[in-house]
């Protein structure tokens, strides 16, 4: 378990949040902080399919790095149940 919960905030301001992440993994998708904030986002907006997706690729491009064992964390809670 990843110990961290998302900070409760209005639907809008989450998908305005996820929204400018997306757009700046399109202009920077080799930053790691950019897509494990990504994710993070889409979990908080309720957009499962897409966090875990995300996550994936966090631990997939940066192994061995807080921001993957962090997303493998998440990932886990997600799954459980």
């Amino acid at each position: 378990s990843s110990g961290v919960r998302p900070i409760p905030m209005p639907p809008s301001t989450a998908t305005a949040i996820s929204e400018a992440l997306a757009k700046a993994a399109e202009y920077d998708p080799e930053n790691g902080d950019i897509l494990y904030d990504l994710g993070n986002a889409y979990r908080q907006n309720g957009n499962d399919d897409r966090a875990i997706e995300i996550y994936l690729s966090v631990i997939e491009k940066y192994p061995n790095t807080e921001k993957a064992r962090r997303s493998q964390g998440f990932l886990d809670d997600m799954t459980e149940g």
